[in-house]
């Protein structure tokens, strides 16, 4: 039997804090995001970021998945820049922008958007045949019937191969501009999880290390499923309704791995829609039936009022 396929997403950023551009061009400088891509052990010392998350806003739509569409990932930051050091005035430094790249990873990613308050960024895509070990996806997600199911990545037509039977790992990258102060970074996202055994769809989420942030909040992570479909995740979710929703209180140590399967019944998407299809007929022909009843008995009180 072949192994099951499966997607995953990660979130990875290096960020630094420099005086704004001014106009005799000094140049502004940037990272070598080559070292974020490095297969190996890793850094001793990570970069440290001079941005703060307040919060995060974590939402896989899996909705769409009913009817055979691409899921939807939207990820709101709450960032804070506090850092000082740009021109001194007297004694005192003044606020300076942080500056940042910001890297989504995601096999099978379709599009992508990016938001900073209102202002939209340019997003490019960009391809590497390694990852540092904290940004690599779980190699297992939990069922919802029990057990374990292989997450791999699946090939995309973009894939190209690094050889020795590695693939090379789709990703987006923008450049991001912080002013001092508080501000939202948005980023929504279409992606396809994997086709495992059984009907079963996977997708994984890597938060990262919260070394790199100057501090991190709350994360709330909701995900939204069709209705009747069956679930596990591999942190603590609470189950209400047709979602799965929790709060963590900082940002998780492991991945969010992720199981679905549609409901047991061979039904297709229109085929579970009739039982409404069929109430709405219902109220429809009920509230005509009263309509009619009413038009009725005032015709019939017209020719009384007329012989009195």
């Amino acid at each position: 039997m072949a192994a099951p396929t499966g997607r995953w997403l990660v979130l990875g950023m290096v960020a630094w804090a420099s005086a704004p551009a001014v106009a005799d061009g000094n140049a502004i400088l940037t990272p070598d995001l080559r070292r974020e891509f490095r297969a190996g052990a890793g850094f001793d010392e990570p970069p440290s970021m001079p941005l703060a998350v307040e919060r995060e806003s974590l939402v896989l739509d899996l909705r769409p998945l009913e009817d055979e569409a691409p899921a939807v990932v939207t990820a709101e930051y709450q960032l804070r820049n506090d850092a000082w050091g740009g021109p001194a005035f007297g004694d005192m430094q003044g606020p300076v922008a942080a500056r940042a790249w910001v890297l989504f990873v995601a096999p099978g990613m379709l599009d992508a958007e990016a938001r900073l308050d209102e202002r939209e960024l340019f997003v490019a895509p960009v391809a590497t045949c390694g990852l540092q070990p904290e940004w690599r996806p779980p190699s297992e997600v939990p069922a919802p019937d029990g057990g374990m199911l292989a997450s791999r990545p699946a090939a995309t037509p973009r894939a190209r191969w690094c050889g020795a039977g590695r693939r090379a790992v789709e990703a987006l990258r923008f450049h991001l501009v912080v002013p001092p102060g508080t501000h939202v970074l948005r980023v929504r996202y279409r992606v396809e999880p994997g086709r495992a055994a059984g009907g079963h769809r996977t997708l994984a989420y890597v938060f990262g290390r919260p070394e790199r942030w100057a501090g991190f909040g709350a994360v709330e992570v909701e995900v939204r499923l069709p209705p009747f479909w069956r679930a596990a995740g591999s942190l603590p979710l609470r189950r209400d309704g047709n979602r799965l929703v929790s709060t963590f209180e900082g940002l998780p140590a492991a991945a969010l791995g992720l199981a679905v399967r549609p409901p047991d019944e061979p039904w297709s998407p229109w085929e579970r829609r009739l039982p409404w299809f069929a109430a709405a007929a219902g109220l429809v022909l009920l509230l005509g039936l009263g309509i009619a009843t009413v038009l009725r008995r005032r015709r019939a009180r017209g020719p009384e009022r007329v012989q009195r």
